[in-house]
């Protein structure tokens, strides 16, 4: 298994938890995370995963016909990516967006459980006391803040990260077979 098609495999499964957290947040105002606090880690493979798709994205720039552009090109970085795959990380950006704006339009403070109350933080300030229904949403809503991220960086690396038929940088050659003659 070549080192891209691990890496990509490591970006698509933390992405499919990433959605999964962030949809059983948005959807069930339920907190993942609470319940299965590894789920953390996915705030560190997000560095594991980008390190390899940096390098990639470098040396596919360094190979593209222009190697002396100063910025990126998307069609290089991209070139062998499918469609639907462009298009995951495409709308995991937008929805990125999104979810950040929902995530700040809902966010009153901090939950925090305190000498038995469940409280609405702001900074070392108390807002109110809240029930634990609100407390559990407070939660959620802040998983669904930073889980929406996920989602757009793990598609994004994973889109870098795809094509696993390049070796060495270059395509493999693949022959077109002869079309038979017309009668």
């Amino acid at each position: 298994m070549n080192w891209n098609k691990f890496f990509f495999l490591l970006a698509a499964t933390c992405w499919v938890l990433a959605v999964v957290t962030n949809l059983t947040a948005w959807l069930a105002h339920y907190d993942m995370s609470r319940i299965f606090p590894p789920l953390f880690v996915l705030h560190i493979g997000v560095f594991v995963v980008w390190i390899p798709a940096f390098i990639l994205l470098i040396e596919r720039q360094q190979k593209s016909e222009n190697p002396l552009s100063k910025r990126i090109q998307l069609k290089v970085v991209l070139r062998d990516t499918p469609w639907w795959l462009i298009s995951i990380a495409g709308l995991g950006m937008v929805y990125a967006m999104y979810n950040w704006a929902g995530f700040v339009a809902n966010n009153e403070g901090n939950p925090e459980f305190r000498d038995g109350q469940y409280l609405l933080m702001e900074h070392a300030n108390v807002i109110r006391t809240i029930t634990l229904d609100e407390y559990n949403s407070a939660q959620a809503n802040i998983t669904r803040g930073f889980s929406g991220h996920w989602v757009a960086f793990y598609g994004s690396a994973a889109a870098i990260l795809y094509p696993f038929g390049i070796r060495n940088g270059t395509p493999p050659v693949v022959s077109q077979a002869e079309s038979p003659p017309l009668s």
